[in-house]
């Protein structure tokens, strides 16, 4: 195989117009190809119905490219972006910023409370115990508040000595995030105003998490904001397409298969496109790595990332290794099904 410096880059992806309703196929434009004929790239809107993963170290440009793309999915569907450490609202010249706080609640969304309680569960990392006496004191009915959670935990009934230890320190799990600052953080009542805001957006939707100090709080807020995305599309209560922009997703998963993994695997049906961001791919789950359809890496400092993500683009050898390990910042290596070969690319900042 060529050295990746020396191959030609794939020509710009034109917009073919549609033989049905000759209308031209949406394009998403990523920047402009380099160690070869500089061409602008464009990538088909629909591959990122299919997914996105964005990877590379800290100050790597990861931020800025996940701004380029929510601002351009902007133009043809809805777009939320998952805002961890409150860096993208300095970065988007339109849309609107959500901030969670009282005024602005993350609403505990589902018709089912195995799924609430399955948001609970990867958060907190409850044991099957613990689990268990959650989804018995919710009962049937989804919770209005996290304060209705933690009222009914504590009106649960000890019936054995392993109920009362587990009960225990599931309250005590549940402590971080049951103080009075969040005491309204966490509220149904926040469906109706996040979804009027969203509908109303002619850019991005940034919901920006960064505001909780405690982390666990933040994983959680994050999580239902994800949770509430899917809520509103099975009900069609958002008709165009929807993205979910999720910075720092290791700080939301680990190995182990989780909600973010299920939403992955599950949301396409919807018209639901996820775009990951990462600093060590080697932390996420195989089944987000493996059936990401557009790749975006930027620099890796890390061996086993730089293995990882290699083998995933099917190019792992020396000089590809040693390439990963030198781009500048705002370079990436791109590839989506659709090129023949992945493209080295200046990422444009958003506009």
């Amino acid at each position: 195989m060529k050295s990746i410096l020396t191959r030609r880059f794939p020509p710009e992806i034109k917009a073919p117009i549609n033989p049905v309703y000759g209308e031209p196929i949406k394009k998403i434009y990523l920047g402009e190809t380099y160690h070869g004929p500089t061409q602008p790239l464009f990538v088909p809107y629909s591959s990122f119905l299919r997914h996105a993963l964005i990877v590379g170290s800290t100050g790597s440009g990861k931020t800025t490219t996940a701004s380029r793309i929510a601002t351009e999915l902007s133009k043809y569907s809805k777009v939320i972006v998952v805002d961890w450490n409150g860096e993208y609202l300095g970065l988007l010249n339109s849309g609107i910023h959500y901030r969670v706080s009282s005024s602005n609640p993350v609403p505990i969304v589902g018709d089912d409370v195995e799924e609430v309680v399955n948001v609970f569960e990867e958060v907190l990392s409850l044991t099957p115990p613990q689990a268990f006496i959650l989804e018995k004191a919710l009962g049937n009915r989804v919770p209005e508040s996290l304060t209705e959670v933690l009222d009914r935990i504590e009106e649960s009934v000890e019936d054995s000595r392993w109920f009362l230890e587990s009960k225990l320190s599931l309250l005590r799990k549940l402590s971080t995030i049951s103080k009075p600052k969040y005491a309204k953080v966490f509220e149904r009542r926040g469906v109706s105003r996040f979804l009027k805001l969203l509908v109303s957006s002619e850019g991005p939707m940034i919901a920006d998490v960064s505001s909780l100090s405690d982390s666990t709080a933040r994983k959680l807020a994050s999580l239902f904001v994800l949770k509430l995305a899917e809520y509103l599309k099975l009900r069609r209560l958002v008709k165009n397409d929807l993205h979910l922009v999720v910075d720092e997703v290791h700080n939301l998963i680990g190995m182990n298969e989780g909600f973010l993994s299920r939403l992955h695997a599950e949301v396409r049906k919807l018209g639901i496109g996820l775009v990951i961001i990462t600093q060590s791919p080697s932390i996420i789950s195989k089944g987000i790595l493996t059936n990401t359809n557009i790749k975006v890496v930027h620099t890796l400092k890390s061996r086993e990332d730089i293995e990882l993500i290699s083998r995933s683009l099917g190019l792992y050898q020396y000089d590809v290794a040693n390439l990963i390990a030198r781009l500048e910042v705002g370079e990436a290596l791109i590839d989506y099904t659709g090129l023949t070969k992945p493209a080295l690319v200046r990422i444009e900042p958003p506009t």
